[in-house]
């Protein structure tokens, strides 16, 4: 995942619909000559933010800010999409999306939806001279809801930065600098943020984490508690877990590509369910681990956990390590657990 590095420390608040600095006169725009990126969408910036009230319309329904038309986007039914149209804030609308029923092609679909909302609300004379006025200004989408994939996590500095992307896309466009993509194609590679390579719908592959298997294998279709999947068009099949953030705004966990699995996400429960899938499908088969940006102990440390047999030789002390430690915590827990069971075989005896 990418990370971003600040020019200055944040001061703004913590929930960007209550910054009281976001002046709708167009009185505080900001000054390109000042600064070279915008860090937060809060205070004079809050107008790029999804959240701040700007009403949209899509698919002949109006809603209060992009936020609310975007959780409507991932459902296929009316009467929800309605229900949220009619909800009063954007967090509303967010929490709304633990309850839908999301759209089988939305992980297709969603980001040219979004391309296409922020598109219609700087469609706007307002609105785009907004826009316009950021300059050359890097846009930088830093949230303390720990989204990374259209933002930038505040406290780490990690995340895709999608939603600051987009926006500079369509700044790029309303200067005419740059020909429009059609909003609602599938999510292939062929887009803003990634090379124009692929031309079928196939997942992503960072280069956090990958598991290698020596030997011909096809990607499974598993059913995980508390986590969903897609398949691609060809054939790979990627794993995502169902809470809010990764249903909607969130990113994929880890994709199965058959004779290897990579893991998407430095999120502790990422790495760890794809060590688990891993040893899963290949049991105490061999594998080999590619390291990037996951913290090696972390990952370590998982993949001991879930008995992979891991064959990497520059790799092997710290694996022993670890499965002495875990060794020692499981005798502990034995040790700890042994007089109590004593005690009660000595007073079942006393008692005889």
């Amino acid at each position: 995942m990418k990370t971003v590095t600040p020019l200055s420390p944040p001061g703004q608040p913590k929930e960007a619909g209550a910054s009281p600095g976001y002046d709708f006169d167009g009185e505080s725009m900001y000054n390109p000559s000042k600064d070279k990126q915008i860090e937060e969408f809060r205070g004079s910036h809050y107008f790029l933010s999804n959240a701040s009230p700007y009403p949209v319309d899509y698919e002949k329904v109006r809603y209060p800010t992009i936020d609310h038309a975007f959780v409507a986007a991932s459902t296929l039914n009316d009467t929800d999409r309605q229900n949220i149209a009619e909800m009063e804030s954007p967090t509303q609308a967010r929490r709304a999306a633990r309850d839908v029923q999301v759209r089988p092609d939305w992980e297709d679909v969603k980001r040219g939806i979004m391309l296409e909302l922020i598109r219609t609300k700087f469609t706007s004379e307002k609105e785009k001279d907004r826009l316009l006025a950021t300059g050359n200004a890097t846009l930088i989408n830093r949230n303390t809801r720990g989204d990374t994939t259209w933002g930038v996590d505040l406290k780490t500095g990690v995340g895709e930065n999608e939603l600051g992307t987009l926006l500079m896309r369509v700044r790029d466009e309303l200067r005419g600098g740059v020909e429009q993509e059609q909003p609602n194609t599938p999510h292939v590679e062929k887009d803003v943020a990634r090379p124009d390579t692929a031309q079928q719908d196939v997942a992503p592959e960072q280069e956090t984490l990958v598991i290698e298997f020596d030997a011909k294998r096809k990607p499974e279709t598993r059913n995980i508690a508390h986590m969903r999947h897609h398949v691609h068009e060809n054939g790979d099949i990627s794993y995502s877990f169902s809470d809010l953030h990764s249903r909607v705004f969130g990113r994929t966990a880890f994709t199965d590509r058959g004779p290897r699995v990579t893991i998407e996400s430095e999120e502790p429960r990422a790495v760890r369910a794809a060590m688990h899938y891993a040893k899963e499908s290949w049991g105490s088969q061999p594998v080999i681990l590619r390291i990037s940006s996951v913290p090696e102990d972390l990952m370590l440390r998982e993949a001991v956990s879930a008995g992979l047999n891991v064959q990497n030789p520059e790799l092997q002390p710290q694996i022993e390590r670890l499965r002495e430690e875990q060794a020692k915590t499981r005798s502990g827990r034995n040790n700890a657990r042994t007089p109590s069971s004593q005690l009660g075989r000595e007073n079942a005896v006393e008692r005889a």
